[in-house]
């Protein structure tokens, strides 16, 4: 028998929803970049969910397509 994989709560696909929305715009992601929010979406990208990596990635690349956004 396998073992299901645990669904991940409905707020980190949310979350993760938020930020990317949020972040294609220049003074968000250089917001979220300071509040941190790099390492969880890192992780997010990781999760389990096909949904929750979707919207994390998604924001990774809006964060990595930024220019005046630095690291």
């Amino acid at each position: 028998t396998s073992t299901p994989t645990p669904t991940p709560p409905p707020c980190q696909e949310e979350g993760a929803w938020a930020l990317a929305c949020l972040s294609g715009d220049q003074r968000n992601a250089a917001v979220i970049l300071r509040a941190g929010a790099l390492p969880q979406l890192l992780a997010l990208s990781a999760s389990s969910s096909p949904a929750v990596q979707l919207q994390a990635v998604w924001a990774l690349a809006n964060l990595a397509v930024d220019a005046e956004v630095t690291l």
